[in-house]
């Protein structure tokens, strides 16, 4: 393996389509096959594809897009805003000093409503939108900030240094606890959005990287609503649950690319109708 130190994702970031950098890897079209959805995995030693399965050292693939990339070359470097914010508090007040920043504008107009922004403990600081990350006993144990309008961060979603990239982001244990059924998807504000609908959603915190044996202590059936393009790798997770793992078979019209799209849209009915929520209050 290669040190993580001596490959620049920002500038293999410039050569690969619909590339998002995070902190320590990105995600991208896959360069190997066609498809519309990134699933193509970039970190500092190694790349691999979940849905073609091409994968190798991250220096073997320069070489194959034809690209040289010197370690010393000067770009743009990565600024994790999480490095400054809890230098000086915690994270849980750091949190609680973003959610004193609500409303966002961007949540509002993508169906989130100011109630609810509040309800999540979601807030803004410098630009980015944050997420807090609590387990089923309501403490929080990480947080997922997402780049803002206006933002011109290389990087659409960052997390804390350090910070376990298997954990999920879940907007209410409470109806996780009491549903039959559980929805997965491999985006946040999926997730989000499913819960304002009324469904008991949950999302993976690094797209389509996640442990499911992080889902063990969850003996319900766990159905996965992927984005347009991640069908192969949902149907990869849910074949090691077992009984508890399905997929939903989602036929995403023309214009329309994931969950929160469709909640947007003039089918938010059909999805709704298709998740079956009977306690759509609760």
């Amino acid at each position: 393996m290669f040190s993580s130190t001596s490959i620049d994702l920002d500038e293999i970031a410039l050569h690969l389509d619909n590339a998002t950098r995070y902190e320590n890897y990105l995600v991208a079209l896959c360069p190997f096959h066609s498809e519309h959805r990134p699933s193509f995995f970039v970190y500092g030693d190694w790349y691999r594809c979940e849905s073609c399965g091409a994968n190798g050292p991250t220096k073997q693939l320069l070489s194959k897009l034809d690209k040289t990339i010197v370690a010393s070359a000067p770009t743009a470097s990565f600024r994790n805003p999480f490095t400054g914010w809890l230098r000086d508090r915690s994270l849980g007040k750091t949190l609680k000093l973003a959610w004193k920043n609500l409303p966002s504008t961007y949540l509002r107009e993508r169906g989130v409503s100011d109630q609810y922004q509040k309800q999540l403990g979601l807030g803004v600081l410098e630009n980015w939108i944050t997420f807090p990350i609590r387990n089923d006993k309501g403490k929080i144990v990480g947080a997922v900030a997402r780049r803002g309008e206006g933002n011109k961060s290389q990087a659409k979603y960052i997390t804390p240094a350090g910070q376990d990239p298997h954990l999920l982001y879940v907007p209410s244990w409470e109806r996780i606890w009491k549903r039959r059924k559980v929805y997965l998807t491999f985006g946040i504000l999926d997730a989000v959005l499913l819960y304002v609908v009324g469904a008991a959603s949950m999302s993976t915190t690094a797209g389509m990287r996640m442990d499911v044996s992080y889902l063990e202590p969850l003996r319900k059936r766990i159905e996965f609503i992927p984005d347009l393009g991640e069908e192969g790798a949902a149907q990869k997770f849910a074949s090691r649950m077992g009984w508890r793992g399905c997929v939903m078979r989602c036929k995403y019209p023309e214009g329309l690319k994931d969950p929160a799209d469709v909640i947007m849209s003039s089918y938010r009915e059909e999805l709704i109708k298709a998740l079956d929520l009977k306690e759509i209050k609760t």
